[in-house]
């Protein structure tokens, strides 16, 4: 087990941007998956994290939560909404690193 973290920590420090950004998602989806799971086990009843940080439609809900703006882009839905965009992030993250730089992608994924 210790191998494999030593793996992971390795493989996120020598990455790409698109890497990184794809351990970073994968690694809060699976935090709030658990937390998710321990709020359900012992029957706490507040919010699902997922509206917590994901995005509001209304206007009047983002006044109240204003760091979703930020928190937004890293909230899935489920493991096939996380399967398939990160894929997409390191098809099309190879692509663009090959024709700009990795703060040209870290910008475009921030601010897109």
């Amino acid at each position: 087990m210790r191998h494999i973290i030593a793996d992971l920590k390795e493989t996120f420090r020598r990455g790409n941007i698109f890497i990184q950004l794809i351990y970073i998602n994968v690694g809060i989806f699976i935090i709030g998956t658990l937390v998710n799971v321990f709020l359900q086990l012992f029957n706490f009843n507040i919010l699902d994290i997922f509206s917590i940080f994901a995005l509001p439609a209304s206007f009047i809900s983002f006044i109240h939560q204003p760091w979703s703006l930020f928190t937004y882009m890293f909230m899935h839905a489920g493991i096939l909404h996380i399967l398939f965009n990160m894929l997409w992030l390191y098809w099309f993250g190879s692509l663009f690193l090959y024709f700009f730089s990795a703060k040209h992608l870290r910008g475009l994924y921030v601010l897109g």
